[in-house]
């Protein structure tokens, strides 16, 4: 608790990580292959492989799930693999997801970040900048649910790469 995590440079993580706790994972280069599940604490990922290991981009098996109230930061990590969302968050907690790779390959991510679908928390301050979004994403680089009234959200200097023409590269729903 209130610490950081470091995994081993290389290592591949094959089963599911649930938080429940404020902690840093660094994980140092190594591959997670299972859903990371954070739960109402104050969590930072860093410098990890997040791979979304869904049969298809219509299945919700996200690569990092975020629920609760607590903030959250994503930083400098490679997310890809195949899912509807590779990063779901549903909380109302600060969220900044910065300087991160976002592989989409041919139509394998649906939706490389959602934000509060259904009956999550509204979203209240959100910053995404300096992330690269590459390949052909199923539907949007970034899509938003649930806006809380006065939410602050900032998304600047980002790369859309290869985004078709019936897709959005930002969603507010």
């Amino acid at each position: 608790e209130n610490g950081t995590v470091i995994f081993q440079e290389g290592q591949a993580i094959e089963e599911e990580i649930s938080v429940t706790k404020p902690v840093t994972i660094d994980g140092n280069g190594a591959s997670f292959n299972k859903t990371i599940t954070v739960s109402n604490a104050e969590v930072t990922i860093k410098n990890a492989k997040l791979v979304g290991t869904a049969r298809s981009n219509k299945t919700v098996t996200p690569a990092v799930k975020i629920t609760g109230s607590k903030p959250f930061t994503l930083t400098d990590c490679q997310v890809s693999g195949t899912t509807r969302n590779a990063v779901n968050i549903s909380t109302s907690g600060k969220v900044i997801v910065s300087d991160n790779t976002f592989e989409a390959g041919d139509n394998s991510i649906y939706n490389a970040i959602e934000f509060s679908i259904s009956n999550a928390p509204d979203v209240t301050d959100v910053t995404i900048e300096n992330n690269t979004f590459n390949g052909t994403l199923g539907n949007n680089g970034i899509s938003f649910y649930n806006i809380a009234d006065n939410a602050h959200i900032t998304i600047k200097n980002n790369t859309f790469n290869d985004i078709s023409v019936n897709n959005n590269p930002i969603r507010f729903s």
